[in-house]
């Protein structure tokens, strides 16, 4: 359900996003949207109210504080896929813009959109952002100068080093984990929480899960 709630609300910002291009959206009009769209498709009605009031509130709030940079916005929910190692990595960056008004796209800012999450399914988004920046030179030939996390249930934003040397090394990490996974090596941690609650713990072997 938490997964459907926050594709639920990306759905909704592409739509906010989207209209932005064509005129300033009032907060009743933002409401309106949210409310028009706002659907998980299992959850009860009860729950579907709760996370509705939590969605209007994020997204108003979002709109609310960062509206005035729409106008940089060059493409929402951008797909892309390019090859690492023996794999095809694809995906979407949630949003692209432009680093300024002056329109040239010398360099551009990628955007990702986070509620926290301190689960072990969270995704580590500063390692997502690199790759974002990586498929942005690889698949979309667009030069990456800046990388940002709207975290929506904070109303605030970080930044993400996606220096040519961090790149680098992020790639070389995810190399090795497509390698591993390849060659069904996973190798367990003594350190590790995931380790510590995990089911198979009593029969996992010390060089293999």
């Amino acid at each position: 359900m938490a997964l459907g709630y926050g594709r639920a609300v990306h759905n909704i910002l592409n739509i906010i996003h989207t209209m932005s291009k064509e005129k300033t959206l009032t907060l009743e009009e933002v409401s309106a949207i949210v409310d028009e769209n706002f659907f998980l498709r299992y959850a009860p009605k009860s729950y579907m109210d709760i996370f509705k009031k939590s969605a209007e509130r994020v997204i108003g709030n979002y709109v609310d504080k960062f509206s005035e940079g729409f106008n940089l916005i060059l493409e929402t929910e951008k797909r892309f896929e390019f090859s690492l190692g023996d794999a095809l990595i694809f995906g979407s960056i949630d949003m692209i813009k432009k680093l300024n008004e002056e329109g040239e796209i010398e360099g551009i800012e990628i955007v990702d959109f986070k509620e926290r999450d301190d689960s072990e399914l969270a995704t580590d988004y500063e390692k997502q952002l690199k790759l974002y920046a990586i498929a942005s030179l690889r698949a979309l030939g667009l030069n990456p100068k800046k990388a940002t996390v709207h975290h929506l249930d904070e109303g605030t934003t970080s930044d993400v080093d996606i220096s040519l040397e961090e790149l680098k090394k992020v790639e070389g990490n995810v190399e090795g984990e497509i390698r591993d996974i390849i060659n069904r090596k996973f190798p367990k941690s003594a350190e590790s929480k995931k380790c510590k609650d995990c089911d198979w713990k009593y029969i996992c072997t010390k060089e293999m899960v």
